[in-house]
């Protein structure tokens, strides 16, 4: 007569406490690698939008203009005409082409606030009348505050504070990746959760 024999109930515990050692550790791995990954794709976007936002300001102050050649731009009251340079805050005049009209000049500023650095333009032009009048306002925030945040964003400025000589720029990223931690338990042979034989592997939940 021929006797089968099969595994016992321990042997399948410990089979599949093992399977789950292996299993969640492949797991732990899988992850550290895709958080190793998304943390330097976060790292290559935040440096290429700063550098897209340091491009942006060299070429704008590279059509920056004296203030005290345009007598008529000290009549402009308003807040949008105004020339001040500052460590958090730089705002100018520059010129962009000639208009139907006249001259046309934009006052552009910049901002740093809430790990986001925003740019505002507000065009201005010389009517008939020879006075400056107000054209279009424009806002843009050129970096998002929560997937390409900036720690610090200030400015280094020399000379005059209406029209300065050089306008350095000191900036740092943050980091926003972080990778999330893996854990696994089994009841062990016994069947229950809490005694001494139950594997864990990772921590330890409480």
């Amino acid at each position: 007569m021929n006797s089968k024999s099969g595994f016992s109930l321990i042997e399948v515990l410990i089979s599949t406490a093992i399977l789950l050692v292996i299993v969640v550790m492949v797991s732990m791995v899988f992850q550290q690698q895709s958080a190793a990954f998304q943390t330097g794709e976060d790292r290559v976007q935040s440096q290429a939008t700063l550098r897209n936002i340091m491009g942006m300001i060299s070429r704008d102050l590279s059509q920056a203009i004296d203030p005290s050649e345009y007598p008529a731009l000290a009549d402009i009251s308003d807040s949008d005409g105004k020339s001040k340079f500052t460590s958090s805050e730089i705002q100018f005049f520059a010129t962009s082409g000639n208009a139907t009209e006249g001259t046309l000049v934009q006052n552009i500023k910049y901002t740093f606030s809430g790990s986001a650095v925003t740019r505002t333009c507000v065009d201005w032009e010389v009517g008939d009348n020879g006075k400056w009048k107000r054209g279009n306002k424009a806002e843009s925030r050129l970096n998002h505050p929560t997937t390409s945040p900036l720690d610090s964003f200030k400015f280094e400025i020399d000379g005059n504070a209406d029209y300065p000589e050089r306008v350095a720029i000191q900036a740092s990223i943050r980091n926003t990746s972080h990778a999330s931690a893996v854990s696994g338990q089994c009841a062990g042979p016994d069947r229950r959760f809490g005694t001494r034989d139950d594997i864990y592997v990772g921590e330890k939940r409480q």
